[in-house]
């Protein structure tokens, strides 16, 4: 297992959909769970023992997934998001299928009970529903010692007619990123988006908005200066799979400033997570 600063395990909620990802990397197919939810809780629970409680809809198609996790929703009964990724040398096209049975779950007890006790709160959509009502509930039952994590990809996508994913603007920042501590996107989510990251920082003192640039590192938004923090490129051909690197990433940012690491090392090392994640076998 990883090792950490601090070594007391923190309540970790992970608020947005889980789906089911249907993928085909290079012409090989296969199937598996997905979402940022699931790879995230994946990626605490074999690194650092950690089991992360979710917060999402499903249905019984995807309750062969929940095993490790504590989901505070039953599954309903409607087929769960799927998601098709169709990757070649590293380039996704990206399809979602079923996004009307996605709906964000009303927090019923079990789930304030939750956040009234969570250290670390992940909000990570996968789609545009999640709207800025239900994001403002979330906030009022967290401690103000929570830290605060937004992964907006969801923001800046929608579903067209033909169920093909696109991007959109990320309209909703202006009503919520002044609740989060951290916000880490990436920069295939939207053109130019380091010029939107740089306003986007200026929402609440003190945050910290990374935009991952896969080869390139990732450049951090950090009390008014940029700072562009380089990783070590690697070659196609020896890369495992790339699907959910960029939560592995954000797992472990989130982790590390919950460890009280000053951000431009919380990029570092999850920098360095992301280049073992990249040449591992692919979670499971």
């Amino acid at each position: 297992m990883s090792q950490r600063r601090d070594m007391t395990q923190p309540v970790v909620t992970i608020v947005g959909h889980t789906c089911i990802d249907n993928n085909t990397v290079d012409g090989i197919k296969f199937e598996k769970w997905g979402s940022s939810a699931m790879y995230i809780a994946k990626y605490y629970l074999r690194h650092f023992g950690l089991k992360s409680n979710i917060i999402s809809a499903y249905g019984t198609d995807f309750t062969k997934y929940t095993n490790d996790f504590v989901f505070t929703e039953a599954p309903g009964n409607h087929k769960t998001l799927l998601y098709e990724n169709i990757i070649n040398n590293g380039h996704r096209v990206q399809y979602c299928r079923n996004s009307d049975h996605s709906t964000p779950v009303a927090l019923n007890d079990e789930a304030i009970e939750l956040l009234h006790k969570t250290d670390i709160l992940i909000v990570a959509p996968q789609i545009s529903n999640y709207n800025v009502s239900y994001v403002n509930e979330l906030m009022q039952y967290l401690s103000k010692d929570c830290l605060r994590v937004l992964l907006p990809q969801g923001y800046m996508r929608r579903v067209n007619e033909q169920d093909k994913i696109e991007k959109k603007e990320f309209l909703e920042a202006q009503h919520i990123l002044s609740h989060f501590d951290a916000i880490v996107a990436s920069d295939e989510d939207y053109d130019d988006i380091l010029d939107l990251a740089e306003g986007w920082a200026t929402h609440r003192p003190n945050s910290s908005v990374v935009i991952t640039q896969a080869q390139k590192g990732a450049t951090i938004f950090h009390k008014g200066e940029s700072k562009h923090i380089p990783t070590t490129p690697l070659p196609f051909d020896i890369i495992r799979s790339p699907v959910g690197c960029g939560d592995t990433f954000s797992a472990q940012f989130a982790i590390s400033l919950h460890d009280k690491l000053h951000p431009h090392d919380a990029v570092r090392h999850a920098n360095e997570t992301t280049a073992q994640a990249l040449l591992s076998e692919p979670l499971r």
